[in-house]
């Protein structure tokens, strides 16, 4: 199911109404398999937080710290 899902993040395969039913399944989890799903998965979350909390809110800012910290470390 990870893989299915980094497939369709990256637009590499569509979906179709019979994948919805397995994508709406509760046990249904996106694992990152690897250091660049890892890290992808960590910038979609800094974004979300930017966009549901906006930029100047203490945790946003804060993971911006760290995203820059993680990248700069490589």
């Amino acid at each position: 199911m990870a893989r299915t899902y980094g497939l369709l993040s990256e637009g590499a395969i569509s979906i179709s109404l019979v994948d919805l039913e397995t994508l709406k399944a509760k046990d249904t989890q996106s694992m990152p398999t690897t250091y660049f799903e890892l890290e992808k998965n960590l910038g979609m979350f800094g974004n979300l937080l930017g966009v549901v909390l906006g930029d100047n809110y203490v945790l946003t800012t804060e993971y911006w710290h760290f995203w820059v910290m993680l990248t700069d470390a490589m």
